[in-house]
């Protein structure tokens, strides 16, 4: 639905820049709150797996958080893209919608990966799960400053720099809270 609901804004914004009538940036400023709203609402509270939603049906990497999670930040993407031209909110509220929607779809195949089916918090969280997410939201903000860096994009770039300093605060202050002496000073330098 968040993937559906963003083409339609995709298709209006197109169709707006063709006819410029009210009506289209009306509509699709609609089509891209609802879209955002369903987004922020049920991929992120209500049907994500981590805060009670249903668990996923199969282990692996291909599983639903592919067109639960990547598809709509694709959709995101792609609106973000098209409406670099028509509205500086309506980019910079959709590629946020998008690197959200990146961040929690590699959160979750990583809980995934440690959680196979059931990816819900009440299981808590590994020593080696805690360095998983360290690691793999490092590698997003790393991929978001090359597509950033590609794509002459700011919103990436500055998204790429959120995920680095939150990978980097969650290290300092969580992951390196429990080694002591040489361990400690070794991960500090690196």
């Amino acid at each position: 639905q968040v993937f559906s609901t963003t083409m339609v804004a995709i298709v209006l914004t197109k169709i707006g820049e063709a006819a410029p009538l009210p009506i289209y940036r009306g509509a699709t400023n609609i089509a891209g709150a609802l879209a955002g709203g369903a987004a922020l609402v049920g991929l992120g509270f209500a049907a994500n797996p981590a805060f009670g939603g249903e668990p996923l049906s199969r282990a692996g990497v291909f599983n639903e958080l592919i067109p639960g999670y990547l598809l709509p930040m694709a959709g995101a993407t792609a609106l973000a893209i098209v409406a670099r031209g028509a509205s500086a909110l309506k980019t910079k509220l959709a590629a946020g919608a998008a690197l959200a929607l990146a961040f929690a779809f590699v959160t979750l195949e990583t809980r995934a990966m440690f959680h196979p089916l059931d990816l819900h918090w009440r299981h808590g969280v590994t020593a080696g799960e805690s360095l998983a997410y360290s690691a793999a939201w490092l590698g997003l903000g790393l991929a978001a400053l090359a597509y950033g860096a590609a794509r002459r994009s700011k919103e990436a770039r500055i998204g790429s720099a959120v995920f680095v300093v939150v990978a980097t605060l969650k290290v300092f202050l969580l992951d390196m809270a429990g080694l002591t002496g040489a361990a400690r000073a070794f991960s500090f330098i690196g």
